[in-house]
């Protein structure tokens, strides 16, 4: 059976790929599984650049993959800006999309409920009772 967070992880990929699908073809997009990291640093075009970077991954990139993705904009943009201000604006974005990750993450925990393990569980079926060698080995404990 493999780990119920792994688990949990693909069906979700499965169920948003299938209502993203469901939701382009209805010309619609608002499903709250949906998240996409905002950005602004003062640039609408780099903005744009690292948002679609960063929304691309499935996973969220270290600040130096963000420090990163913001050279190749620049260079991308043809925009120029001081070393300084490049790592000013990394550590920004980085914290930005954490926090609007984290905040993201429970709100979908209070919406799910946070049962999603116990889902499985029939706690009103006592599983001893089918099982003889279960039953067994709970009576000598």
């Amino acid at each position: 059976m493999g780990n119920l967070y792994v688990q949990e992880s693909k069906l979700k990929k499965k169920h948003r790929k299938v209502l993203q699908k469901l939701e382009e073809i209805q010309g619609e997009l608002n499903c709250h599984y949906y998240f996409n990291v905002k950005v602004n640093c003062g640039i609408p075009v780099l903005s744009q650049y690292i948002e679609d970077r960063l929304n691309a991954r499935q996973k969220f990139p270290d600040i130096q993959d963000v420090r990163r993705l913001i050279d190749r904009g620049l260079k991308e943009c043809k925009v120029s800006m001081k070393e300084k201000k490049v790592k000013t604006l990394a550590k920004q974005v980085f914290l930005d999309a954490g926090s609007q990750i984290q905040t993201h993450r429970k709100t979908e925990l209070k919406l799910d409920g946070g049962f999603h393990l116990m889902d499985q569980v029939d706690i009103t079926k006592d599983p001893a009772k089918e099982d003889a060698m279960l039953r067994k080995k709970t009576e000598e404990e």
